[in-house]
């Protein structure tokens, strides 16, 4: 697996239960501002070999925990050849309300989530569920995928991960396994990444 092929983020917070974890590796990391990977992660341009420095750097700004988000290019970025894709973008968070503080309130898939470091005795521990394939059944796309698909004009897909936006789980999720939305993608991700899509995430 070619580790140029993938982004990476970084959440850092304060963790003192370690319950927690295992509820965020299981589950997703939950974001309050919808939609929008910017305004609870922080990309980070590093190579696989650099991620351990990095993760101790940053995870002195950001209390005593640092979660690494690790997510195929494909997915955020996809390579267009005149506003034609060449790959399909997967979704990645999860609608689950309209009634948060600051608006909807999202989960990131678990899948997505690579591990997590501890600053309090310099440890890292990897997400048993992390896998570049992730079921994307009912998710909506990030604010970033839909403006990277508009501004390379790959209209089709924009005016899909936008309508996708007005829909709840139940609906997409629905959609999805009718119109079977995501089994070529998939199957093209599996092969690619040389794994088999677990299917850990379920719509409802």
């Amino acid at each position: 697996m070619n580790n140029d092929e993938f982004s990476y983020f970084f959440h850092g917070t304060t963790i003192t239960n370690s319950s927690l974890i295992n509820e965020i590796f299981d589950n997703g990391l939950l974001n309050y501002r919808g939609n929008d990977m910017l305004s609870t992660m922080w990309p980070v341009k590093i190579n696989e070999s650099e991620l351990g420095s990095k993760m101790k750097e940053y995870a002195g700004t950001k209390g005593n925990a640092v979660f690494v988000i690790k997510i195929p290019k494909y997915y955020l970025t996809p390579r267009t050849l005149n506003g034609q894709l060449q790959q399909i973008p997967l979704p990645i968070w999860k609608p689950l309300s309209n009634s948060g503080e600051h608006g909807e309130i999202s989960q990131l898939s678990p899948e997505l989530i690579y591990g997590v470091y501890f600053t309090d005795n310099d440890s890292f521990i990897p997400n048993p569920n992390y896998s570049p394939v992730h079921n994307p059944t009912g998710l909506q796309f990030d604010n970033q995928q839909i403006e990277y698909l508009l501004n390379d004009g790959a209209m089709e897909m924009y005016n899909f991960a936008v309508d996708r936006k007005e829909k709840s789980l139940e609906e997409l999720t629905q959609i999805d396994d009718i119109a079977h939305n995501w089994d070529n993608a998939l199957a093209q991700y599996s092969q690619h990444f040389g794994i088999e899509q677990k299917n850990h995430h379920q719509g409802l």
